[in-house]
């Protein structure tokens, strides 16, 4: 009911010139599990940006809700990929990782007031799951693996590719997965019958502990180790070298010093952050190769290495006083061709 009165105005019409930004020419909205996400576009492609505070200020009102409101661009690949700056923060165990996201979160709210911040995957461990946990003595002398008893339950419950073959030209999987009772029955796992190599039948919980338990939405990985991305998008006005070094230097730094990040417990900025980065070192010993390659140059052309280092030196004190004199004498040369 917000954004309604944005995609029923026209362009030019009295409705529209009640708006706070340019009417939508389409909108969508898409909500699947526990997320959600919408889009629009604007009437008058040169106001894009526009639109987005009337779809910040709706989303706001919505309590519980982190709502993210970015322009795609059209080399973006996924949701605010452009000018995002990923805090991955690694660590074994996911309680204590939810526990400094969650600083890291409310730090970069307080540090970012005018930007975007959401976590990847979200911040709590309220999703219900069952656990089993192997016992290794009892499980060794009937010969099942970890892995074998989980292959086992994932054929089961959900389904497990066992195979593949070609049809027409197409690699097809052979899933092999059990009956739907066995998948909505999830309080009877440590009772459902399995196969040991020997022929015998025995069921899950005789060689494992079934946990009902609660955990995160999902289990993202960063070099092998568990991880609990924060995404800040700064604002358009900042720019993104000076975005990082807040992130280092007032949100980072201090949960180093407390001891939050410290021992198994790391965070790594990735992202935009990151491509900077390898941007910056890339051009750094790019310049001085080209430096280097240039002074052979010359030193091989003058037969001197004393005339070389004056060009090089001189050159650039030369230009730069070169474009502080136009700059003070306020003097423009114009030279049509």
């Amino acid at each position: 009911n917000d954004l309604r009165p944005y995609w029923e105005a026209e362009v030019g019409s009295p409705e529209a010139k009640e708006l706070d930004s340019p009417p939508f020419k389409n909108f969508f909205y898409v909500a699947t599990g526990r997320q959600a996400f919408m889009g629009a576009r604007a009437k008058e492609a040169d106001k894009v940006r526009e639109i987005m505070p009337p779809m910040q200020n709706a989303l706001r009102k919505i309590p519980g809700m982190i709502a993210i409101v970015t322009q795609s661009s059209i080399f973006q690949r996924g949701i605010g990929e452009g000018r995002s700056i990923n805090i991955q923060i690694t660590g074994p165990d996911l309680e204590n990782l939810v526990g400094i996201a969650q600083k890291v979160f409310f730090m970069s709210l307080e540090k970012f007031p005018d930007g975007q911040v959401r976590p990847i995957p979200s911040l709590d461990l309220g999703n219900p799951e069952v656990q089993l946990i192997l016992n290794r003595e009892r499980a060794s002398d009937v010969g099942i693996s970890n892995q074998e008893l989980g292959f086992m339950l994932n054929a089961l419950v959900d389904g497990a590719v066992v195979s593949e073959f070609q049809m027409n030209g197409d690699e097809i999987d052979l899933a092999l997965r059990g009956e739907d009772r066995y998948a909505s029955r999830t309080h009877e796992i440590e009772d459902l019958m399995i196969n040991t190599e020997s022929g015998k039948m025995l069921t899950v919980g005789s060689i494992a502990d079934v946990n009902v338990t609660t955990g995160p939405e999902q289990i993202n990985h960063y070099e092998r180790q568990r991880t609990i991305a924060i995404s800040v998008i700064p604002p358009d006005e900042m720019p993104l070298e000076s975005a990082i070094d807040i992130i280092n230097g007032e949100i980072l730094a201090p949960l180093t010093q407390s001891g939050d990040l410290s021992g198994a417990y790391d965070a790594i900025l990735t992202g935009s952050a990151d491509d900077l980065t390898k941007t910056r070192q890339a051009l750094q010993w790019n310049f001085v190769l080209a430096a280097i390659i240039a002074f052979l140059l010359m030193a091989s052309l003058f037969e001197s290495f004393l005339y070389p280092l004056v060009i090089m030196f001189s050159v650039p004190l030369a230009s730069f006083g070169g474009f502080l004199g136009l700059f003070v004498l306020n003097f423009f040369i114009y030279m049509p061709l």
